[in-house]
């Protein structure tokens, strides 16, 4: 029982930081779309 709420844990967390990282790369890299797009793109992200 404690396996399979380990791994959705595990699998939530990574997905939630492969897309925040994506995020904060989008506004950070210069060539971008994104790039200096500011607060509206980090909450839409």
């Amino acid at each position: 029982m404690h396996t399979d709420a380990l791994i959705a844990e595990l699998i939530g967390t990574t997905l939630l930081v492969s897309l925040c990282d994506g995020v904060v790369a989008n506004l950070l890299l210069g060539r971008t779309k994104g790039y200096n797009g500011g607060l509206i793109v980090i909450t839409a992200g």
